[in-house]
């Protein structure tokens, strides 16, 4: 999770901790690069806890799964995986009805995807109970069994897969595309996987072909068929493999530049940071300010901001005297600089905080900088279906657009 403001970063962690209860909607403020996690369910529910048991609301409120499950996670492609028995309990899956469609028995899962969902089994070895990973489909059927010791959700037909310290590639039959060679590997992209051999990345087609040699220091997904890449420097990867490689340190001084999913060079190595682009464009840094670049590389407009983030609706996050506001796209602030933190809008409404570590809140803006709910809160979520997740000191549940409670958690 990353704060926009550097200071407030443990405050939110630990906000963010407290209201665990809450898993559909996105972190506060997010990193360059990612993308909110919505829940692609027709019918949008939210994980509610009640008296130590976890069910489902609806966008008004209403219960429509009750709470009975152990422990409870977000609907995805109209299921959601609920567990039953406990701390040593085990993990099933129910559709938006809350009726069971594949009975608890896996020690772990994750969302389905593309048809398919990750499922973990604990089996003895002499070493003791290892875990392994497999794939299940709707129908709670093993498509491939529990073999590798991490398993990605699919994406474009295929996942990201760890055999001991090495990750590779399955297609949905459970057999390897690209074998587990890599020492961190991400989701295709347009056609496309970022992955890492040493401390150098590369990227390969679906064969598991390099279509860009690793001979980066460090390196973004690709977004709008570009992807930032950054040469010159060293780098010190983080460990912890596909889950936790957004994280890359670098440290030696080197230039960003974008190649396309040829593998070339579209725009040469030449900012000093460089991010994903977003409605055509992206964010750079030139020594110690940062601009906005097209996809030709032709500064569209000038480095002038302390930070800033990609455009989303038109507008975008930048930091200017210690504050941050919203410029359009001639650069031009349209809600002036006067937050101590801030995040991207959606659904018409952006989080920004007022205040500092340990006296600031959190509250919610429209597009015309106006207050729509006054900072009041220690944690927000950003909307999505038109409920927000929040926490007070006095109270925690989900907000409508007008700042009421569809629900508080007891």
């Amino acid at each position: 999770m990353l704060t926009s403001s550097l200071t407030s970063s443990t405050r939110v962690l630990a906000a963010a901790v407290a209201i665990c209860c809450f898993t559909f909607a996105s972190s506060c403020f997010r990193q360059q690069g990612s993308t909110p996690q919505v829940n692609n369910s027709a019918k949008a529910l939210f994980t509610i806890k009640q008296n130590g048991k976890y069910g489902f609301i609806n966008p008004a409120g209403t219960v429509i799964i009750r709470p009975q499950f152990d422990d409870a996670r977000k609907f995805f492609e109209e299921v959601a995986a609920v567990k039953i028995g406990g701390a040593s309990g085990k993990w099933g899956f129910v559709d938006t009805t809350g009726t069971l469609i594949i009975n608890p028995q896996f020690d772990d899962v994750d969302a389905f995807s593309e048809g398919l969902a990750a499922i973990k089994m604990n089996m003895g070895s002499p070493n003791g109970v290892v875990g392994r990973w497999g794939f299940i489909d709707r129908l709670g059927r093993v498509v491939t069994q529990p073999q590798f010791d991490q398993a990605s959700s699919y994406t474009e037909g295929l996942a990201a897969v760890r055999v001991g310290a090495k990750w590779g590639f399955v297609d949905k039959a459970g057999k390897f595309v690209a074998p587990a060679q890599f020492d961190d590997a991400r989701n295709f992209v347009d056609g496309v996987a970022r992955v890492r051999v040493g401390n150098k990345f590369g990227f390969i087609d679906k064969t598991g072909k390099f279509i860009a040699n690793p001979q980066f220091d460090a390196a973004y997904d690709f977004s709008q068929r570009f992807a930032a890449v950054n040469v010159g420097g060293s780098v010190i990867p983080s460990p912890g493999g596909n889950k936790s490689s957004s994280k890359q340190t670098i440290t030696a001084p080197s230039k960003w530049g974008y190649i396309s999913p040829n593998g070339k060079f579209v725009i040469n190595p030449q900012f000093d940071r460089a991010f994903d682009f977003s409605e055509g464009l992206a964010a750079v840094k030139l020594g110690d300010k940062y601009g906005f670049i097209d996809t030709a590389g032709k500064y569209i407009i000038t480095p002038q901001f302390d930070s800033a983030a990609k455009f989303f609706g038109g507008l975008a996050r930048a930091r200017s005297g210690g504050r941050y506001g919203f410029v359009d796209r001639s650069g031009k602030f349209v809600i002036e600089p006067q937050f101590d933190g801030a995040d991207d809008f959606y659904e018409g409404i952006a989080i920004v905080q007022v205040g500092g570590e340990n006296s600031g809140r959190y509250g919610f803006i429209g597009k015309d900088g106006k207050f729509v709910i006054n900072p009041m809160f220690d944690y927000a979520e950003d909307f999505t279906e038109g409920v927000s997740a929040v926490q007070m000191p006095s109270a925690s549940g989900y907000i409508d657009k007008t700042g009421r409670y569809v629900w508080k958690n007891n």
